[in-house]
């Protein structure tokens, strides 16, 4: 069965691969705009993990910083991605130069990069929700419940 359905889906891919290659003057624009908004939702993944990050673990600095470390990663992630774009477009240009190999290496590394950025700061946090409160005592109060009980209210309580 596998074989059944993997066959034709192969022929059609390489039938498809083929069609772009010979059409491929018309295809780049396209496809440096799928390299656009493909880079832009990876990238902004990983701007999103690292304002996390600071958010978390340098809160004031981050407080004091919030427009210019979120103007500085729109800056990164469009700049970024622009360029991928531009670098795809430029790449396609001459079907006898494919595969390129940096181009392939791009590829593996605009893919990579973001998972393993998100799967980093996953960690983190999760081993830092592990190891429970700071030892300064801070986070382990609840913001929303009461705080802990007077020992000595209720014996001056009943003294009065």
């Amino acid at each position: 069965m596998a074989i059944g359905v993997t066959t034709p889906m192969a022929v059609l891919a390489v039938n498809g691969a083929a069609f772009v290659m010979r059409h491929l003057v018309q295809f780049r624009a396209g496809i440096a705009s799928a390299a656009l908004i493909s880079s832009l939702l990876l990238n902004s993944v990983v701007a999103f993990a690292v304002i996390r990050f600071a958010q978390r673990n340098v809160p004031l600095l981050y407080a004091e910083y919030k427009r210019w470390a979120l103007g500085l990663a729109v800056v990164i992630v469009g700049g970024t991605s622009g360029a991928a774009a531009y670098l795809t477009y430029l790449g396609m240009d001459d079907p006898k130069r494919l595969p390129d190999r940096t181009a392939i290496f791009a590829s593996v590394l605009a893919l990579g990069v973001p998972f393993a950025v998100n799967y980093i700061a996953r960690r983190y946090v999760r081993r830092r929700e592990l190891d429970g409160p700071a030892p300064d005592g801070g986070g382990g109060r609840s913001r929303s419940g009461p705080s802990a009980p007077n020992p000595r209210g209720s014996e001056q309580e009943s003294a009065g």
